[in-house]
């Protein structure tokens, strides 16, 4: 699957502290997988760190157009 497609954690639930706790599941589990792909070789750290952030976040923003959502509700309030 191309890493741009990918979504490690998107918090559908009614209940704050079980999207704080899924939110911790998915770090750690995202977490050992790359430090495998570390360990294989497949990835050094910083490569590693980008695709966490590109999982947990990138993907999302880019996906929903997050900062465009902004910019026009900026406008509309203007």
């Amino acid at each position: 699957m191309p890493s741009h497609k990918v979504f490690v954690f998107g918090g559908d639930t009614y209940w704050p502290n079980a999207a704080v706790a899924f939110a911790m599941q998915a770090r750690a589990g995202l977490n050992r997988a790359l430090r495998a792909e570390m360990h294989d070789g497949h990835l050094n750290e910083r490569e590693a760190m980008a695709l966490a952030t590109q999982f947990m976040q990138g993907n999302q923003r880019a996906c929903f157009d997050i900062a465009g959502v902004r910019m026009r509700l900026a406008a509309l309030n203007m």
